[in-house]
């Protein structure tokens, strides 16, 4: 008899308060929906973009930085570092309309005012049912569905999650809001997601194994929550 030993981990590994503050993105909307025209748009104000994962990426060599766009809802958003200067948004922004000669980007305020409404954080959830299941454990009852997001309340706290295409979620709120208590709350569902996630993974490995005809000899659960899967290849 022969042992293959099988982990089956969720690497959704936890994340301080420090680190979920630094995830927060200041992200643009745009009223460009088609990828044809989001690489049109961006090459024309004389940027390159380039396919990243699910995500494109835009650099600007001349001040050494570089921003994202991801398709939310639908439409594309710009995606910017929490440290880029406003002036610097506000000046991309604009060439890449001057250049196609068209409104762009959902800044009917300015810049500044825009970027101060929300913060978005970028999360792991993938998977809505188990997204949901997780916040209805909690008494966080989703509502106000449609294909790409929904949103949940916590005391006087709304949180909105929005889901990039083919991609995770963002959580999403106010940025009034008190954050220690949006992390407090978003902790309690990323751990229970995960539990969720790697629970689900084993009792597809499991099933899988037993549809191929192999023999379990032993599981052993670790300190670390992963799980091992002894198996008779013999």
């Amino acid at each position: 008899m022969v042992p293959v030993f099988l982990a089956v981990r969720v690497t959704l590994g936890k994340k301080g308060l420090d680190e979920f503050i630094n995830n927060n993105q200041n992200r643009i909307e745009s009223n460009i929906r088609f990828e044809s025209d989001l690489i049109s748009f961006v090459k024309k104000s004389g940027f390159n973009i380039e396919k990243v994962g699910r995500s494109y990426k835009t650099e600007i060599p001349s001040l050494k930085t570089f921003f994202f766009w991801d398709k939310i809802l639908g439409k594309y958003y710009a995606s910017f570092s929490v440290y880029d200067d406003e002036n610097l948004i506000k000046d991309v922004l604009l060439k890449i309309e001057k250049s196609c000669g068209r409104k762009l980007f959902d800044t009917n305020t300015n810049v500044g005012e825009f970027l101060s409404r929300k913060s978005r954080y970028i999360t792991e959830f993938r998977d809505k049912d188990i997204l949901v299941d997780s916040l209805k454990k909690f008494r966080l009852n989703p509502y106000d569905f449609n294909d790409y997001s929904f949103k949940c309340r916590t005391g006087n706290i709304v949180l909105g999650f929005e889901k990039a295409e083919n991609g995770p979620y963002f959580l999403v709120f106010e940025k009034d809001e008190d954050i220690k208590e949006v992390y407090t709350v978003f902790k309690m569902i990323d751990d229970d997601y995960r539990k969720n996630v790697q629970n689900i993974s084993y009792k597809n490995v499991k099933s899988k194994l037993v549809e191929s005809g192999y023999k379990i000899e032993n599981e052993e659960k670790n300190i670390d929550n992963t799980i091992i899967i002894t198996i008779n290849v013999g």
